[in-house]
């Protein structure tokens, strides 16, 4: 689901921020002492290290051995998905930009991001005798009865970031197209020791446990915590998706104003920030209080040119849309799933291009990589 990118219905709506601009480097501080509750200067320096990698562009690597991407021609792919989400436009801009090699068909059903029409799109799909399904941006424990139907009938169902890449398949699932959450919330921590330089560290987590994925990334937070500072102060607080837009933004403010000492924010998903970001204004608060958040979504990055907001994480969906479609191709040759190494990648202000533009910010190497993946020149 992320609610960053697996959530079921989540429209991209507008950053509600005021329009203030603090150069977050200038009240960054030294590294001329270590003071209690903050990371070592081994920790800053392995911190610096991680992030420096997870800055650079990413580049294709093959997921698996070739695979004969022939068997594609002609056939039919339907793509279940919640067409309102905006993460879901670029995926299935990838999944028809890679099936147009073979002449796939792919027909889109929007389930408008209600739980009884995902199952009707599956069950469309299955008597409409469909060569794959794909299920975007839908947790597949939400469709567990016609995910059995498609196994039965032989039809490979694929999702791509209704969970973690780790999670266990159920019945009919042949593969999980996605990203290791806890891994982009280890990525956060990161950043917030790099740019702590060895000071204090007290920070909150706006969790989200309702949705798996979210609550894994929360986890992977507190595990690279208790790694590389255990010393850092920090505190969990859990805001559900439809109390974010009423209630976030009322939260923090308070929060920061009971504890001043207060000096990261990290969200669970973009969504959270777009409402902890005014939060943090209306507390007097901004250039102290860092926030850093997952999903690289358009209204994020504009707070992160702004100066409002620290870094931001995401991953490449139009390069996703291509993986989807791998997944595809190795299911009807009748190969194992595997794992499309879904590329996370850290933006800041150094390294963010003036305009949000996928093939800028993680490269175009996949279009080579898999078109060779497939036996095409």
């Amino acid at each position: 689901m992320k609610a960053s990118r697996g959530l079921i219905a989540l429209a991209t709506v507008g950053a509600c921020v005021l329009a203030t601009s603090v150069d977050t480097a200038s009240s960054r501080p030294s590294a001329t002492s270590l003071p209690k509750g903050g990371p070592t200067a081994a920790a800053v320096k392995e911190a610096k290290q991680l992030v420096a990698a997870a800055k650079a562009k990413p580049t294709f690597k093959a997921p698996g051995a070739q695979v004969n991407g022939s068997v594609l021609k002609n056939k039919s792919i339907w793509v279940i998905t919640n067409v309102n989400v905006a993460m879901n436009t670029p995926i299935i801009q990838g999944i028809k930009q890679a099936s147009k090699l073979f002449g796939a068909k792919v027909t889109v059903f929007d389930a408008a991001g209600k739980v009884s029409e995902m199952n009707r799109g599956m069950s469309q799909a299955i008597s409409a005798h469909a060569d794959a399904i794909v299920e975007s941006g839908i947790a597949p424990n939400l469709t567990s009865a016609p995910l059995a139907q498609a196994k039965a009938k032989h039809i490979p169902v694929v999702d791509a970031f209704g969970t973690s890449v780790d999670t266990p398949k159920l019945p009919g699932n042949f593969a999980h197209v996605s990203i290791l959450f806890s891994q982009g919330g280890k990525l956060q921590v990161d950043y917030l020791l790099s740019d702590s330089n060895g000071s204090a560290v007290d920070a909150v987590i706006f969790n989200d446990t309702e949705f798996p994925s979210e609550a894994e990334r929360a986890r992977g937070m507190v595990a690279e915590f208790k790694r590389l500072c255990p010393a850092c102060k920090y505190q969990e607080q859990n805001v559900e998706l439809a109390n974010v837009a009423t209630q976030l933004k009322s939260l923090t403010e308070t929060t920061l104003r009971r504890d001043p000492a207060i000096n990261y924010i990290l969200a669970d998903y973009d969504y959270q920030a777009q409402f902890i970001i005014p939060g943090v204004i209306e507390a007097g608060a901004l250039g102290k209080v860092r926030v850093i958040s997952p999903d690289a979504s358009a209204p994020n990055l504009n707070l992160l040119r702004q100066k409002q907001q620290l870094v931001d994480i995401g991953e490449p969906l139009t390069w996703s849309g291509w993986a989807i479609v791998d997944e595809v191709i190795r299911a009807l040759n009748n190969k194992a799933p595997v794992n499309e190494n879904i590329p996370q990648r850290i933006f800041d202000t150094t390294n963010l291009p003036a305009k949000n533009n996928e093939a800028t910010m993680f490269g175009t190497s996949y279009i080579n990589g898999y078109r060779h993946l497939w036996g095409l020149k």
